[in-house]
């Protein structure tokens, strides 16, 4: 079968990784990611993060994708915590939509607990753990 004519099914891709490693002090909220300016529209959004703590008792820390300038509602989970020790870095993921109602960027934090703080990886050099990044697709 074959065909001729019609419209191409490009579509438009943002990504971008954590630029280094990202200190994050217990009880802060701390600035990790910006996408660059969003057209309106409907995206896939997915993030990861790979985190160490700086203490060997567990200490949760929240990553969670928001609005930087953009006006955007989420449909789904668009946040996650991971609770590790030292001796244990974690990674974690999350996939979701986002309606971007009005144009500009969006931006994923770190929020770390009382107990400890952390570290946010840029590239995490560990066996099986992804470094730090995201990926926006425009799907309508």
């Amino acid at each position: 079968m074959s065909s001729s004519g019609g419209k191409s099914n490009s579509l438009t891709t943002y990504s971008g990784v954590l630029a280094s490693d990202t200190a994050v002090a217990n009880s802060a909220t701390v600035l990790l990611m910006t996408t660059p300016s969003l057209a309106v529209g409907t995206y896939l959004a997915t993030y990861a993060v790979t985190y160490i703590a700086t203490t060997a008792v567990p200490d949760d820390c929240e990553f969670e994708l928001i609005v930087g300038t953009a006006t955007a509602t989420f449909a789904g989970p668009r946040n996650f915590s991971l609770a590790n020790g030292a001796s244990n870095p974690a990674s974690g993921s999350v996939s979701f939509i986002v309606t971007v109602t009005v144009a500009g960027t969006l931006i994923v934090n770190a929020v770390a607990g009382a107990a400890g703080g952390g570290t946010a990886k840029a590239v995490s050099g560990l066996t099986g753990l992804p470094g730090s990044g995201y990926t926006l697709v425009k799907i309508a």
